[in-house]
């Protein structure tokens, strides 16, 4: 009688199976560290330039008044098909324009401006365009925004509204 070495067919099916469904736990898990990770870089830019506002104020007596600007520094919102170099945003705004005047005023208060690459842009209902991170200093009320996917929660701050392919959140610098 002869005795066979070797695998059964059976056998490297389930080793099949068993590697397949590993490598799909592997991708999921994956995909949602990569978003906290992304989730973790936001808030950590948020803070950064909400604590700059905070100690601008703490120095000058009001908050930065410079009506609706984005927060970043050049690079951050490169120009694509939608936006040209330096714009976050379409709307209440016109063309919301990162502002140099801000980030002169905010400069002392942080020992490097936080650097984060907006160039996914979401699309409003109203078919404009929002990207990066937005801060509103007039009338009294100070405040940032930033867009985000609709399917996901807002990592800091409040849901400001949701539509079908953007879910926008902000938060009051006060709060």
């Amino acid at each position: 009688m002869k005795t066979q070495k070797g695998f059964t067919i059976v056998e490297l099916l389930i080793v099949i199976v068993v590697m397949a469904i590993l490598a799909a736990i592997t991708i999921v898990a994956f995909n949602g560290v990569r978003q906290r990770a992304e989730d973790t870089k936001l808030v950590s830019v948020i803070n950064s330039y909400i604590k700059a506002v905070k100690l601008y104020k703490a120095e000058n007596g009001t908050y930065p008044n410079v009506s609706t600007f984005c927060l970043g520094v050049e690079g951050d919102l490169p120009a694509t098909a939608r936006f040209a170099n330096n714009i976050c945003g379409q709307g209440n705004c016109g063309n919301c324009l990162r502002n140099d005047t801000l980030n002169a005023a905010l400069a002392p208060y942080m020992k490097t401006p936080p650097r984060a690459n907006f160039t996914e842009e979401f699309l409003r209902n109203n078919g404009q365009y929002l990207r990066g991170i937005i801060y509103s200093g007039d009338a009294g009320s100070y405040y940032y925004s930033y867009p985000i996917k609709p399917n996901r929660s807002c990592p800091i701050g409040n849901v400001e509204f949701t539509e079908t392919n953007v879910r926008s959140c902000y938060d009051y610098v006060d709060s």
